[in-house]
């Protein structure tokens, strides 16, 4: 390992005749690789997979680094690894085909679990409490959009997707339509199921078979984007002091709270429809950046 470092740093020095300051940003830039690497428990740099080096650009992305930083940072990768490739060092290249970034991403932060206890119950307590039949439907339809949502942590295009048909009590699932029209069964809780079928029951009273959309609106159409984002803005307010309150906020709650009690990255990439496990790992980032938190204040020392 130190052996191809040396070597490529003696490639920039006298054969490419980089000046030492761009030398000492090569170096900074592959020892902050190499010690990632190291805490994945990847040998680097000849173990190293695309999935390694994803992941390194995203926790730098999550802890707002800038993107130009960023992308100098997987140049001085792709460099250090076509050097290796010419020199038969290794099979590949792990950059190669990796892009930079146009901006930096950072995902919304999730709302606490205490926090969505506080809505839920909130909501519940009205409905209970609610004479109007109609105020009362419109509460249990907004009560179960946002149960929906962040058990199941969907997308809200999704949301809108779902029809009765694609619901499966028996198997305990629902049907999802994710991006590219992918299809998807997610399972569902026993609270969850309970909450649909109470809701299903006062939907029929309101709408004919010929409506096969899940989610409605109070005039008895199907639910469309804004409906779906005004409706969770508006019980989310007051509940949390985040920014954003849209249903993504909710969607990212979702596998944060999933990471902090210990499900596995596969399983939430599966559960949330991503197509790559590096869009998954954001969420690691969280669950780690809590447990960071939980030992500087609880460990005496």
């Amino acid at each position: 390992m130190m052996d191809s470092l040396k070597r490529f740093e003696s490639y920039l020095l006298h054969e490419k005749r980089c000046s030492e300051h761009t030398l000492i940003a090569y170096r900074k830039d592959l020892m902050q690789f190499r010690s990632f690497c190291e805490e994945m428990e990847v040998d680097f740099p000849e173990d190293v997979k695309v999935r390694d080096v994803r992941s390194w650009l995203a926790s730098m992305s999550i802890n707002k680094i800038q993107s130009s930083t960023i992308n100098r940072k997987l140049s001085s990768i792709k460099s250090f690894y076509n050097f290796c490739l010419r020199r038969n060092l290794i099979k590949e290249n792990p950059a190669l085909n990796i892009k930079g970034m146009k901006k930096m991403r950072l995902m919304p932060s999730a709302v606490k679990d205490s926090e969505l206890q506080n809505m839920f119950d909130s909501i519940y307590s009205q409905i209970q409490k609610e004479k109007d039949a109609e105020l009362r439907f419109s509460m249990i339809r907004d009560l179960t959009v946002l149960e929906i949502l962040y058990s199941t942590g969907m997308r809200r295009s999704e949301l809108i997707s779902l029809t009765v048909d694609g619901l499966d009590f028996s198997r305990g699932t629902i049907k999802v339509f994710g991006k590219g029209r992918k299809e998807r069964e997610i399972p569902l809780s026993d609270l969850l199921i309970h909450k649909l079928d109470h809701y299903l029951n006062l939907r029929a009273e309101r709408v004919d078979d010929s409506e096969r959309a899940l989610i409605i609106t109070d005039q008895g159409k199907a639910a469309y984007d804004k409906f779906i984002y005004l409706l969770v803005k508006r019980h989310l307010t007051g509940y949390t002091s985040l920014d954003k309150k849209s249903p993504h906020v909710l969607r990212h709650s979702f596998a944060t709270h999933l990471t902090e009690n210990g499900a596995q990255l596969p399983e939430i990439k599966e559960l949330m429809g991503h197509t790559s496990l590096a869009a998954t790992e954001v969420y690691l980032s969280n669950s780690t950046r809590k447990l960071r938190e939980i030992y500087r204040d609880t460990h005496p020392r």
